[in-house]
Protein backbone atom coordinates (compact mmCIF):
# COMPACT_ATOMS: atom_id res chain seq x y z
CA UNK A 1 0.00 0.00 0.00
CA UNK A 2 1.79 3.29 -1.10
CA UNK A 3 -0.43 5.28 0.77
CA UNK A 4 0.30 4.39 4.30
CA UNK A 5 3.05 6.96 5.53
CA UNK A 6 4.73 8.25 8.90
CA UNK A 7 5.21 11.51 8.40
CA UNK A 8 8.20 13.26 10.97
CA UNK A 9 6.67 16.34 12.36
CA UNK A 10 8.71 18.51 10.25
CA UNK A 11 6.36 17.12 7.39
CA UNK A 12 3.13 16.01 9.55
CA UNK A 13 2.25 20.39 10.51
CA UNK A 14 2.47 21.70 7.35
CA UNK A 15 0.23 18.78 5.88
CA UNK A 16 -2.16 19.54 8.51
CA UNK A 17 -1.65 23.04 7.61
CA UNK A 18 -3.26 21.59 4.35
CA UNK A 19 -6.38 20.32 5.33
CA UNK A 20 -7.06 23.44 7.46
CA UNK A 21 -6.51 25.65 4.85
CA UNK A 22 -4.70 28.18 6.94
CA UNK A 23 -1.22 28.33 8.05
CA UNK A 24 1.84 30.45 9.38
CA UNK A 25 3.63 31.81 6.10
CA UNK A 26 4.55 34.31 3.99
CA UNK A 27 2.17 33.72 0.97
CA UNK A 28 3.62 31.87 -1.80
CA UNK A 29 3.17 29.50 -3.81
CA UNK A 30 6.88 27.39 -4.50
CA UNK A 31 8.15 24.38 -6.29
CA UNK A 32 11.39 23.28 -6.69
CA UNK A 33 13.25 23.73 -10.27
CA UNK A 34 16.36 22.27 -10.99
CA UNK A 35 16.93 21.53 -7.53
CA UNK A 36 15.95 25.47 -6.09
CA UNK A 37 13.18 26.66 -4.60
CA UNK A 38 11.34 28.95 -6.90
CA UNK A 39 8.78 31.42 -5.99
CA UNK A 40 5.99 30.58 -8.91
CA UNK A 41 3.95 33.42 -7.75
CA UNK A 42 3.14 35.33 -4.35
CA UNK A 43 -0.67 35.16 -2.89
CA UNK A 44 -2.17 38.68 -3.85
CA UNK A 45 -2.06 40.93 -0.68
CA UNK A 46 -0.09 38.51 1.50
CA UNK A 47 3.28 39.68 3.00
CA UNK A 48 5.38 38.27 0.35
CA UNK A 49 3.98 40.15 -1.90
CA UNK A 50 3.81 43.36 -0.06
CA UNK A 51 7.30 42.83 0.66
CA UNK A 52 8.12 42.18 -3.73
CA UNK A 53 9.11 39.05 -3.84
CA UNK A 54 7.99 38.30 -7.59
CA UNK A 55 7.68 35.09 -9.56
CA UNK A 56 10.82 33.34 -10.82
CA UNK A 57 12.75 34.46 -7.16
CA UNK A 58 14.99 31.78 -5.82
CA UNK A 59 14.60 31.58 -2.85
CA UNK A 60 18.40 30.75 -1.45
CA UNK A 61 18.51 31.21 2.43
CA UNK A 62 16.25 31.25 4.74
CA UNK A 63 17.83 32.36 8.65
CA UNK A 64 21.00 31.80 7.29
CA UNK A 65 19.83 28.14 6.21
CA UNK A 66 21.06 26.96 2.71
CA UNK A 67 17.85 25.28 1.30
CA UNK A 68 19.29 23.33 -1.83
CA UNK A 69 21.12 21.36 0.85
CA UNK A 70 17.45 20.36 2.66
CA UNK A 71 14.31 18.55 1.50
CA UNK A 72 11.57 19.80 0.10
CA UNK A 73 9.35 19.44 3.40
CA UNK A 74 12.29 20.77 5.47
CA UNK A 75 12.87 23.75 3.25
CA UNK A 76 9.20 24.81 3.58
CA UNK A 77 9.01 23.85 7.47
CA UNK A 78 11.47 26.93 7.45
CA UNK A 79 9.87 29.30 5.19
CA UNK A 80 6.39 28.83 7.50
CA UNK A 81 6.24 29.13 11.13
CA UNK A 82 4.38 30.82 13.71
CA UNK A 83 2.07 34.13 13.04
CA UNK A 84 3.92 37.31 13.88
CA UNK A 85 7.65 35.79 13.69
CA UNK A 86 10.06 36.95 11.32
CA UNK A 87 11.79 34.91 8.91
CA UNK A 88 15.27 36.96 7.36
CA UNK A 89 15.31 35.68 3.53
CA UNK A 90 18.45 35.81 1.17
CA UNK A 91 16.50 36.18 -2.53
CA UNK A 92 18.17 35.44 -5.82
CA UNK A 93 16.34 37.71 -8.86
CA UNK A 94 17.31 37.44 -12.47
CA UNK A 95 16.97 41.34 -12.65
CA UNK A 96 19.70 41.79 -9.70
CA UNK A 97 23.31 41.45 -9.80
CA UNK A 98 23.19 40.62 -6.01
CA UNK A 99 21.21 38.52 -3.69
CA UNK A 100 18.53 40.52 -1.93
CA UNK A 101 17.93 40.19 1.80
CA UNK A 102 14.48 40.67 3.15
CA UNK A 103 12.89 40.41 6.23
CA UNK A 104 9.59 39.56 6.08
CA UNK A 105 7.02 39.16 8.96
CA UNK A 106 4.52 36.25 8.74
CA UNK A 107 0.64 35.87 8.75
CA UNK A 108 -1.88 33.46 9.21
CA UNK A 109 -2.13 32.71 5.49
CA UNK A 110 -5.81 31.21 4.19
CA UNK A 111 -5.07 29.52 1.08
CA UNK A 112 -7.88 30.02 -1.63
CA UNK A 113 -9.00 26.59 -3.74
CA UNK A 114 -11.92 27.77 -5.27
CA UNK A 115 -11.92 29.75 -8.11
CA UNK A 116 -14.97 31.08 -10.24
CA UNK A 117 -15.36 32.89 -13.66
CA UNK A 118 -17.12 32.88 -16.43
CA UNK A 119 -15.99 31.08 -19.45
CA UNK A 120 -15.10 33.91 -22.26
CA UNK A 121 -18.25 34.77 -24.52
CA UNK A 122 -20.67 32.55 -22.50
CA UNK A 123 -23.10 32.69 -19.44
CA UNK A 124 -21.75 29.67 -18.23
CA UNK A 125 -20.18 29.39 -14.61
CA UNK A 126 -16.37 28.01 -14.72
CA UNK A 127 -15.61 26.69 -11.11
CA UNK A 128 -12.06 25.42 -10.31
CA UNK A 129 -11.83 23.17 -6.87
CA UNK A 130 -7.69 22.88 -6.05
CA UNK A 131 -8.29 20.52 -3.28
CA UNK A 132 -10.88 19.49 -0.40
CA UNK A 133 -9.87 21.09 2.66
CA UNK A 134 -12.38 23.06 5.40
CA UNK A 135 -12.03 25.92 3.27
CA UNK A 136 -13.32 24.20 0.22
CA UNK A 137 -17.20 24.83 1.03
CA UNK A 138 -17.51 28.32 2.51
CA UNK A 139 -15.30 29.28 -1.10
CA UNK A 140 -17.48 27.23 -2.96
CA UNK A 141 -20.81 28.26 -1.29
CA UNK A 142 -19.37 31.47 -2.26
CA UNK A 143 -18.69 31.11 -6.01
CA UNK A 144 -21.72 29.52 -6.31
CA UNK A 145 -24.15 32.28 -4.89
CA UNK A 146 -21.88 34.59 -7.11
CA UNK A 147 -22.71 32.13 -10.11
CA UNK A 148 -26.05 32.46 -9.35
CA UNK A 149 -26.59 36.06 -8.69
CA UNK A 150 -24.37 36.56 -12.36
CA UNK A 151 -27.71 34.12 -13.83
CA UNK A 152 -25.21 31.21 -15.18
CA UNK A 153 -27.03 29.11 -17.15
CA UNK A 154 -24.34 26.39 -16.53
CA UNK A 155 -21.66 25.29 -14.61
CA UNK A 156 -18.30 23.58 -16.06
CA UNK A 157 -17.28 22.15 -12.18
CA UNK A 158 -13.02 21.75 -12.68
CA UNK A 159 -11.37 19.64 -10.98
CA UNK A 160 -7.92 19.00 -12.84
CA UNK A 161 -5.25 18.14 -10.68
CA UNK A 162 -6.91 18.10 -7.46
CA UNK A 163 -5.84 15.58 -5.14
CA UNK A 164 -8.15 15.11 -3.14
CA UNK A 165 -8.09 15.65 0.90
CA UNK A 166 -11.11 15.75 3.40
CA UNK A 167 -13.95 13.46 2.99
CA UNK A 168 -16.36 15.66 4.62
CA UNK A 169 -15.80 18.25 1.85
CA UNK A 170 -16.68 16.35 -0.84
CA UNK A 171 -19.43 15.06 0.33
CA UNK A 172 -20.88 18.92 0.99
CA UNK A 173 -19.84 19.38 -2.77
CA UNK A 174 -21.74 16.76 -4.16
CA UNK A 175 -24.32 17.84 -1.74
CA UNK A 176 -24.45 21.54 -3.44
CA UNK A 177 -25.27 20.01 -6.74
CA UNK A 178 -27.74 16.18 -5.90
CA UNK A 179 -29.90 16.07 -2.88
CA UNK A 180 -29.55 14.18 -0.19
CA UNK A 181 -32.70 12.24 -0.76
CA UNK A 182 -31.25 10.80 -3.84
CA UNK A 183 -28.70 8.40 -2.16
CA UNK A 184 -25.46 8.53 -0.49
CA UNK A 185 -22.21 10.14 -1.64
CA UNK A 186 -20.34 7.41 -1.73
CA UNK A 187 -19.55 3.85 0.34
CA UNK A 188 -16.70 3.07 2.61
CA UNK A 189 -15.89 -0.68 2.07
CA UNK A 190 -13.79 -1.41 5.75
CA UNK A 191 -13.45 -4.76 5.65
CA UNK A 192 -11.77 -8.01 3.15
CA UNK A 193 -15.09 -9.76 3.27
CA UNK A 194 -18.62 -9.01 1.92
CA UNK A 195 -21.02 -6.92 3.93
CA UNK A 196 -18.25 -4.25 5.32
CA UNK A 197 -19.78 -1.40 3.36
CA UNK A 198 -21.09 1.23 5.21
CA UNK A 199 -23.00 4.19 3.28
CA UNK A 200 -21.62 8.16 3.67
CA UNK A 201 -24.45 10.82 3.13
CA UNK A 202 -24.94 13.23 0.86
CA UNK A 203 -24.67 16.87 3.10
CA UNK A 204 -26.98 19.77 1.76
CA UNK A 205 -26.30 23.56 2.39
CA UNK A 206 -28.03 26.01 1.98
CA UNK A 207 -26.89 26.92 -1.51
CA UNK A 208 -28.27 24.56 -4.17
CA UNK A 209 -27.51 24.40 -7.32
CA UNK A 210 -29.79 20.85 -8.82
CA UNK A 211 -31.01 22.82 -12.20
CA UNK A 212 -28.24 23.76 -13.49
CA UNK A 213 -26.74 21.88 -16.24
CA UNK A 214 -23.12 20.68 -15.14
CA UNK A 215 -20.06 19.40 -16.66
CA UNK A 216 -17.42 18.02 -14.81
CA UNK A 217 -13.67 18.10 -15.58
CA UNK A 218 -10.71 15.69 -14.85
CA UNK A 219 -7.66 14.86 -15.43
CA UNK A 220 -4.63 12.29 -14.48
CA UNK A 221 -4.34 14.69 -11.35
CA UNK A 222 -7.74 14.36 -10.24
CA UNK A 223 -7.58 11.51 -7.48
CA UNK A 224 -9.05 10.82 -4.26
CA UNK A 225 -12.10 12.78 -2.71
CA UNK A 226 -12.18 14.26 -6.04
CA UNK A 227 -12.62 11.30 -7.74
CA UNK A 228 -15.32 10.08 -5.32
CA UNK A 229 -17.05 13.68 -6.41
CA UNK A 230 -16.62 12.95 -10.02
CA UNK A 231 -18.17 9.36 -9.73
CA UNK A 232 -21.44 10.02 -7.48
CA UNK A 233 -21.93 13.30 -9.92
CA UNK A 234 -21.86 10.55 -12.87
CA UNK A 235 -23.74 8.02 -10.66
CA UNK A 236 -26.74 10.11 -10.10
CA UNK A 237 -26.90 11.22 -13.71
CA UNK A 238 -25.91 14.85 -12.99
CA UNK A 239 -23.04 15.33 -14.88
CA UNK A 240 -20.95 13.63 -17.69
CA UNK A 241 -17.36 14.20 -17.00
CA UNK A 242 -14.60 15.47 -20.19
CA UNK A 243 -10.64 15.67 -20.02
CA UNK A 244 -8.68 12.30 -19.62
CA UNK A 245 -8.80 9.66 -17.08
CA UNK A 246 -8.31 10.12 -13.17
CA UNK A 247 -5.62 9.16 -11.37
CA UNK A 248 -7.01 5.71 -9.99
CA UNK A 249 -7.03 6.01 -6.13
CA UNK A 250 -10.04 4.74 -4.31
CA UNK A 251 -8.35 4.73 -0.65
CA UNK A 252 -9.36 5.57 2.54
CA UNK A 253 -6.72 6.55 5.17
CA UNK A 254 -7.02 7.82 8.86
CA UNK A 255 -4.63 9.81 10.22
CA UNK A 256 -3.17 9.08 13.84
CA UNK A 257 -1.19 11.86 15.41
CA UNK A 258 1.77 11.77 18.20
CA UNK A 259 2.79 13.55 20.82
CA UNK A 260 5.71 14.41 19.56
CA UNK A 261 4.09 16.34 16.41
CA UNK A 262 4.75 13.16 13.93
CA UNK A 263 1.22 11.69 12.51
CA UNK A 264 0.90 8.21 11.37
CA UNK A 265 -2.03 7.78 7.59
CA UNK A 266 -2.82 4.34 7.74
CA UNK A 267 -5.20 2.90 4.77
CA UNK A 268 -8.51 1.74 6.64
CA UNK A 269 -11.05 1.30 3.38
CA UNK A 270 -12.06 1.55 0.17
CA UNK A 271 -13.91 3.92 -1.65
CA UNK A 272 -16.98 3.20 -3.98
CA UNK A 273 -19.26 5.43 -5.68
CA UNK A 274 -22.76 5.58 -5.13
CA UNK A 275 -23.52 2.59 -7.55
CA UNK A 276 -21.05 0.63 -5.25
CA UNK A 277 -18.23 0.61 -8.13
CA UNK A 278 -14.75 0.62 -6.80
CA UNK A 279 -12.27 3.42 -8.58
CA UNK A 280 -10.34 1.56 -11.13
CA UNK A 281 -6.69 1.44 -10.21
CA UNK A 282 -6.23 3.46 -13.91
CA UNK A 283 -9.01 5.97 -13.20
CA UNK A 284 -12.34 6.95 -13.69
CA UNK A 285 -13.22 6.82 -17.56
CA UNK A 286 -14.41 9.81 -19.09
CA UNK A 287 -17.31 10.60 -21.18
CA UNK A 288 -15.93 12.79 -23.71
CA UNK A 289 -11.97 12.30 -24.10
CA UNK A 290 -9.84 15.67 -24.54
CA UNK A 291 -6.00 16.25 -24.12
CA UNK A 292 -4.53 17.52 -20.99
CA UNK A 293 -4.45 21.52 -20.91
CA UNK A 294 -3.02 23.22 -17.69
CA UNK A 295 -6.05 24.02 -15.58
CA UNK A 296 -6.02 28.58 -15.90
CA UNK A 297 -9.02 30.37 -15.66
CA UNK A 298 -8.43 32.54 -18.77
CA UNK A 299 -8.90 31.24 -22.39
CA UNK A 300 -8.93 27.76 -21.04
CA UNK A 301 -9.81 25.25 -24.25
CA UNK A 302 -11.09 22.62 -22.41
CA UNK A 303 -13.01 25.00 -20.26
CA UNK A 304 -14.08 26.59 -24.00
CA UNK A 305 -14.93 22.69 -24.97
CA UNK A 306 -17.07 21.88 -21.70
CA UNK A 307 -19.03 24.73 -22.14
CA UNK A 308 -19.74 23.87 -25.92
CA UNK A 309 -20.45 20.10 -24.55
CA UNK A 310 -23.29 21.48 -22.22
CA UNK A 311 -24.95 23.32 -25.14
CA UNK A 312 -24.36 20.95 -28.21
CA UNK A 313 -23.82 17.68 -27.02
CA UNK A 314 -27.01 16.95 -25.53
CA UNK A 315 -25.57 17.67 -21.99
CA UNK A 316 -27.87 21.11 -21.61
CA UNK A 317 -30.70 19.86 -20.16
CA UNK A 318 -30.32 18.02 -16.52
CA UNK A 319 -31.47 13.81 -16.38
CA UNK A 320 -31.28 13.13 -12.82
CA UNK A 321 -31.59 9.70 -11.98
CA UNK A 322 -33.14 10.05 -8.68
Amino acid sequence: DPYTTFLPPVEAGPAADHLEGEFGGIGVHIQYIDGRLTVVAPIAGSPADRAGIEPGDVIVEADGVTLSELTPAKAGALIRGPVGSTVELLIERSSALEPVEMEIVREEIETQVVYYDLVPETSIAHLRVTSFTERTIPQLDAALEQALNDGVTGIVLDLRDNGGGLVAAAQALIGRFVPSKAGPALWEDRGASSGALVSLPIAGGEIEAYDLPLIVVVNEGTASAAEIVAGALRDYGRAPLIGEPTFGKGLVQRIWNFDDGSSARITVARWLTPDKSAIPEDGLRVNIAVPLVPSVIDDDPIALRAARALRTEGWSEVHPNW
